[in-house]
């Protein structure tokens, strides 16, 4: 339980697949457990900023970057910043 009264579902990460992960990210968002600062360390909502983060780099990882592979990023940067 969060410390404004939310109920934020953490199941094990090594099981969901994609739309799962996306589910309780959702899940964990409407719950509005964090405001816009940083939660420090030792607040009690800790756990849950680290749960939601390494669930979203897990999500990053395995189903954005594994859905849209770059073989080489460096065409991506090869033009430089300028507009064209």
């Amino acid at each position: 339980m969060a410390s404004n009264g939310a109920v934020v579902m953490m199941p094990e990460i090594a099981g969901m697949d994609c739309p799962e992960i996306e589910h309780v990210l959702r899940r964990i968002d409407l719950s509005k457990y964090r405001g816009p600062g940083p939660i420090p360390v030792g607040h009690p909502d800790w756990p849950i900023f680290e749960y939601e983060d390494e669930l979203a780099v897990r999500y990053y990882r395995s189903c954005i970057m594994a859905a849209n592979p770059l073989e080489d990023p460096g065409p991506a940067f090869s033009l430089g910043f300028e507009s064209q």
